[in-house]
């Protein structure tokens, strides 16, 4: 005797005592007496001394232990941490790491390796989680049908010899399992519809990129401070008034730490660190500002000369004016601002009373204060960006006359030009006062006027009418008091020199922009719920493991291994072959009422056996089963994946990227890498299953083929191992099919990692088509009002002054060499998509230019002159004599009374004592009669001259002015004549008209006449421009400075860079250097013009035929990776072949029903000899059979009761059947499916049961 000890879970040792039967002919002896044993409560205190102890080990599968489900658990949670610490990292606002995992100048430019964690990274360790978890779920399926005939009670059939979980479709098995109230393989089966289908695909979409907002805290100096106030008279000139005439009408960046109306002394942190990506530094620091504070006064007295509307400004020169009293020194710079309006338009008679009536008069009296700001500036163009200003309440004390001059500033806007005028010399912009009236002449407003009012209307830009009204009036000229300060503000303004100590302002932030890698908050809350219910499921499913029994000490994962624990085959497997089990339905029938328990006897022998039968319950009729065919037509959708794929990239590559619906982040992960992941794991599981059905279905083809070893058939573990694992033990049986089948479906995993990264968001540049017009014809046909004798236009001076100095963008429907004839933009088609950064306007027109051909002159020797006047301060030129031709055409200037030498100008008044130098320009003039005998006087005037003269210092110098001092002089003379040019362009305009890309799709209009009118000719229109070009050209001045005399030395040092155009130490500029500038600032000038005066071409013929125009914008498309996209299509290729060969070469259908249970299995073998064989070579410490050489085969043979049966029997029993099953009752070929399975629900109870399947594959 001996004693046999059962380890169970909770480590209780049970000591059975019984008399063990020896005699392998009945290896159920010992049953009865094994039972009884369970039965009684016998007492095991005492033992006989002979007894021997056995302990009886639990073969429990691996993967249901504490280890596996441990670590698994330990994994979700380490996951739940870890991206609970990148959101951290992401979200949090400080330092380096603001709102992002990973940085980069643009979302373009991740590194590689970056690029790898976030797209890739995730879906690997998804795939390798989901793996493992595959593993668990199908031991626990596998196991399911044990732990319950382990019950003390046993369990029905339908609740464990007829399961078949591995084989499920995996979305039914949560279900069916909760209804069974099979927790185990619930737990296992939903956590593995997570994995599949929430972890896997959502671990692709909890990262993406984007632009963020970076932000560190800095200590924050001042970089420059305001000039000392004694050096500002000489400092601030009427330049800033140029700049405010570039922000108010030119659309002129602002200057550096300045709005419109504040300003502000520069500051930068102190870091040395290069400027980040966008960057921005914040801090709290003074702003200096200017309010007008106006006072109303009536008015005694007006006079005003011209009708309509009338605006002027007045200076408080005159106290009794205003108020009738004194005039004090304090106000002698405010101002006086009158509107009125002629009330009776009809009369020719100026009458006080016509315009008393609708006037009204502020009085502005400029205040200056400095308040405490928040202010955001931009790192590398120091624009401010944000400015919040404290309460008006809160102001600071200081006074600001203290560091600002605003006398000088009050006096400069009031005159135009600086006090120091009269006696210093400036650059010639400085010297002349702005003249804004050109730019609001169609208001019809009276002129001259201060240019306060072009400031006032340019700022507010409201109706003239409007300001009849002495809020809104007092409102245009406080904004434009406030511009006009912040640009005098930032003219005074200086840096620290090496001596002086930047001031420290506080604390401030340090900011930018650059393009990163950020988790996804949504997304991650979803995966770690997920991870959380699947840490919880695994510890359940460890604990349902551990608390229940399993009778079991090894795992029978072959035909031979669950066949040897029926030990009583009379009992257990005779019901089974006392029907004809031909179909699912009468092995249901067969088995629908009976109970079954698995034990282990005495000698730790596991015995399956029929405990119980319940009364006959009638079989449900056609009418309570609900059948249902569900096809899958598994080829068909891989070849339409790989059409997909295909489709998908070559729209991406010729439509530039697939349309987005939403601009969301949250959408956008989705579209990019949730639903192609989650493609890719719904074709995992079809894989797995086919997998499965062929490693049940791999046994029973050797064995129809007859003669088969036991090790490949009846003994062969294919069911215990996941697909992955059973490509090895399927090579060493030379299953290739099988091992084909296990690695694409391990393919599976590698083509979900490709699909998560197949689409990638990128900006791109998207069009539509849009109908338009052209708004002008192009014929230039008149010449722009000169707007009278007080009015010098020098608008297109402006601009160019503003573009070279500024980069300020040139008119619109310009550019540096043509001006474009405009069409309509205003009907463009809307553009509603979010992410609209940049919209451009495409379209054809003509273009219209001015060649300048500049080319050196030299005079000959003796014939040509240099005729001076001379005053007693400057010299000045009274005519040139130089000789040129110009369409067979001499031009010459009048010869004035002097005619001296060409190298030596004698001088006779006073003169500076120092080198000197002298820059003009002027018109070609033609004399009365020319060398044809005929008048010209067009063409002359069309050609422009230039001379460029350096003097050097006396030889004598007598102070009573007695006697010639002659000076030696060095000139460069420079002539102009242009030619028009006229040709077809395709144009990219913004919706303001600026150009921002010219092609010339033509050649030059040859015939130039003909697009001008009779009245109007290109040298009338050259004749014209050519006047505004030399305003102020023709007065030649000797200075001995740098400061430039004319129009045109300021814009040629400007488009140069150099002061040497108007140095009179060097010599004069050489031709090579001066010519080609020439040449493309007149050219740009031209086209400026041309802009700057539609009106001077014909309005367009509302015949004009339609053209077709294009708007493109930015937008994100979807792009599709060239190299995922071709890897995915040889994988799902590879798919197709494996499947074809799957189909063409799958076991025949020659079982009457899928062996998917343990009932199918053991009825295969249940009236078989070979039955009995498993039996005996079961070892008593279950771990295993011992085979013999004995060959097996499936066919038709005689049963131990004499019929006939079709089964699994020895070889030589055997008769080989046809490939077609014998009864003849299955359905015909059904061609290439994957699985058709009838589902069928059982009317009484409603629990789902998988029935018959009426084709495998």
């Amino acid at each position: 005797m001996r004693i046999v000890t059962l380890e169970t879970p909770t480590t209780t040792s049970i000591k059975y005592a019984s008399a063990i039967s020896t005699t392998p002919d009945r290896p159920d002896a010992g049953h009865e007496n094994f039972s009884r044993a369970t039965t009684s409560k016998a007492n095991f205190s005492t033992l006989p001394a002979n007894c021997e102890q056995v302990t009886l080990k639990i073969a429990k599968p691996r993967t249901l232990r504490a280890p596996v489900l441990g670590s698994l658990v330990l994994v979700s949670v380490a996951l739940i941490v870890l991206l609970e610490i990148l959101s951290f990292i992401s979200r949090r606002d400080h330092n380096n790491n603001s709102g992002a995992l990973v940085f980069a100048p643009d979302v373009d430019n991740i590194s590689n390796r970056a690029t790898f964690g976030y797209l890739y990274l995730p879906t690997v360790l998804a795939v390798l989680y989901s793996l493992e978890w595959s593993w668990v779920d199908l031991d626990t399926k596998r196991s399911e049908p044990w732990f319950q005939l382990s019950n003390a009670t046993g369990a029905m059939a339908s609740d464990s010899i007829c399961l078949s979980y591995p084989t499920d479709f995996l979305p039914f098995v949560p279900i069916s399992a909760a209804r069974r109230k099979h927790w185990r393989v619930f737990f296992s089966g939903t956590v593995m519809l997570m994995v599949f289908w929430i972890i896997t695909p959502l671990q692709s979409s909890i990262f993406n990129t984007r632009t963020i907002t970076r932000i560190a805290s800095v200590d924050i100096f001042s970089t420059s401070q305001l000039l000392p106030i004694s050096k500002q008279i000489d400092a601030l000139s009427a330049n800033f008034l140029y700049t405010a005439y570039g922000i108010t009408w030119l659309n002129q960046q602002l200057p550096q730490f300045t709005t419109r109306t504040h300003a502000i002394t520069p500051f930068r942190p102190n870091v040395t660190k290069e400027n980040l990506i966008r960057e921005t530094w914040s801090t709290s620091t003074d702003a200096y500002c200017t309010p007008a504070n106006p006072t109303f006064n009536p008015i005694i007295m007006s006079l005003i000369t011209r009708e309509d509307v009338k605006l002027s400004i007045s200076p408080r020169w005159d106290k009794a004016y205003v108020t009738g009293s004194t005039i004090l020194a304090e106000h002698s710079n405010n101002f006086l601002a009158i509107w009125a309006e002629q009330t009776n338009r009809n009369t020719t008679e100026y009458s006080l009373e016509n315009w008393l009536a609708s006037m009204t008069a502020v009085f502005c009296i400029p205040s200056y204060h400095v308040q405490q700001a928040t202010v955001t500036v931009n790192a590398t163009t120091q624009a401010i960006v944000d400015l919040s200003i404290a309460p008006k309440e809160i102001v600071s004390p200081v006074n600001v006359s203290q560091y600002f001059n605003t006398s000088l500033f009050e006096y400069i806007v009031g005159s135009g030009v600086s006090p120091l005028n009269l006696y210093v010399n400036r650059d010639f912009s400085e010297r002349i006062v702005l003249q804004q009236y050109p730019r609001f002449a169609s208001l019809d407003i009276n002129a001259p006027t201060s240019n306060v009012v072009g400031f006032a209307l340019g700022e507010s830009r409201i109706a003239v009418s409007e300001l009849s009204n002495a809020a809104n009036m007092q409102n245009a000229f406080e904004k434009a008091h406030q511009v006009l300060f912040a640009s005098a503000f930032s003219e005074l303004t200086i840096p620290y020199n090496n001596t002086q100590t930047s001031q420290y302002l506080g604390q401030g932030t340090r900011q930018d922009t650059p393009g990163a890698i950020v988790l996804v908050r949504t997304i991650a809350i979803i995966v770690e719920v997920g991870l959380g219910i699947i840490a919880i499921f695994a510890c359940c499913l460890w604990y349902s493991s551990c608390t229940n029994p399993l009778n079991l000490s090894s795992e029978p994962a072959s035909i031979m291994e669950i066949t040897s624990l029926v030990q009583n085959a009379d009992d257990t497997l005779g019901h089974l072959n006392n029907h004809k089990m031909d179909s699912p339905l009468a092995l249901e029938k067969a088995t629908r009422n009976s109970r079954y328990r698995l034990f282990k006897d005495a000698r730790g022998t596991e015995i399956l056996e029929r405990i119980s039968r319940l009364s006959p319950v009638s079989p449900p009729t056609a009418g309570q089963s609900s059948p249902g065919n569900h096809n899958l037509d598994g080829i068909d959708i891989m070849v339409a994946a790989i059409a997909v794929i295909v489709i998908l990239e070559l729209s991406s590559l010729k439509n530039n990227g697939i349309t987005l619906p939403s601009n969301n982040t949250i959408v956008r992960s989705i579209i990019e890498n949730f639903a192609p992941t989650l493609c890719a794991t719904f074709l995992e599981p079809v894989w797995t299953i086919l997998n499965r059905l062929l490693c049940l279905l791999q046994p029973f083809e050797q064995l129809r083929k007859g003669n088969a070893k036991s090790g490949s058939s009846v003994a062969a573990k294919y069911t215990s191992l996941p697909p992955q694992l059973t490509i090895w033990r399927a090579l060493r049986s030379g299953h290739f099919l099988l091992v084909s089948v296990s690695l694409v479906t391990l393919s599976t995993n590698v083509l979900a990692v490709l699909l998560s990264a197949i689409f990638s968001g990128k900006p791109v540049t998207s069009s539509m088509a849009f109908i338009s017009k052209q708004i002008l014809s192009p014929q230039p046909n008149q010449t722009i009002d000169d707007h009278g004798s007080y009015v010098i236009y020098q608008d297109h001076f402006y601009v160019s002054l503003s573009n070279l100095s500024h980069g300020t963008t040139l008119p619109p429907w310009s550019d540096p060499k043509f001006f474009y004839v405009p069409f309509d933009i205003s009907n463009t088609p809307s553009i509603s998509y979010p992410s609209n950064n940049t919209i451009e306007i495409h379209g054809s027109t003509v273009g219209f230019g001015s060649k300048f051909t500049c080319a050196e002159i030299f005079p000959s020797e003796g014939s040509e002159v240099v005729p001076i006047g001379i005053d007693n301060i400057r010299s000045t030129i009274q005519s040139l004599g130089i000789e040129l031709t110009a369409n067979s055409t001499v031009c010459k200037n009048q010869v004035g009374d002097w005619s001296f030498t060409y190298n030596t100008i004698p001088f006779t008044y006073i003169i500076p004592s120092t080198p000197s130098g002298k820059e003009i320009l002027r018109i070609a003039e033609n004399p009365p009669v020319l060398a044809h005998g005929q008048t010209d006087e067009k063409i002359c005037p069309s050609v422009l001259m230039a001379e460029f003269s350096r003097a050097g210092g006396p030889e004598h110098y007598w102070e009573n002015f007695t006697a010639g001092l002659d000076r030696n002089v060095s000139s460069t003379w420079i002539t102009c004549s242009p030619s028009l040019e006229v040709a077809p362009f395709q144009v990219t305009v913004d919706l303001a008209g600026n150009i921002l890309a010219s092609k010339q799709t033509g050649k030059l209009n040859s015939n130039i006449s003909s697009f001008f009118t009779n009245n109007y000719s290109p040298s009338t229109l050259y004749r014209d421009m050519n006047k505004k070009f030399t305003t102020y050209g023709n007065v030649a001045e000797w200075h001995n400075d740098t400061f430039t005399t004319n129009w045109m030395s300021t814009l040629l040092q400007l488009s140069l860079n150099t002061t040497t155009i108007s140095k009179p130490h060097t010599d004069p500029p050489k031709s090579s250097l001066v010519a080609p500038a020439m040449e493309r600032l007149y050219r740009q000038l031209f086209a400026t013009y041309l802009a700057l005066n539609p009106t001077m071409f014909l309005p367009a013929s509302p015949s004009t035929p339609d053209m077709m125009g294009e708007v493109t914008f930015q937008e994100t498309r979807i792009f599709v990776s060239s190299v995922n996209a071709r890897i995915c299509v040889v994988i799902i290729f590879l798919h197709v072949l494996v499947a074809v060969w799957y189909y063409a070469n799958r076991p025949k259908r020659f079982l009457p029903r899928m062996p998917t249970s343990i009932a199918s299995v053991m009825a295969y073998v249940a009236a078989s000899r070979a039955a009995e064989d498993f039996s005996r070579t079961r070892n008593h410490d279950g771990k295993g059979l011992e085979l013999s050489e004995e060959r097996y085969g499936y066919g038709r043979f005689l049963g131990r009761d004499g019929k006939t049966y079709i089964g699994i029997e020895k070889q030589r029993f055997v008769v080989p059947l046809e490939s077609r099953n014998p009864d003849g009752e299955q359905d015909g070929w059904i061609g290439l499916r994957w699985l058709r399975r009838i589902v069928r629900r059982d009317g009484n109870n409603g629990n789902q049961k998988y029935g018959k399947v009426e084709s495998w594959i």
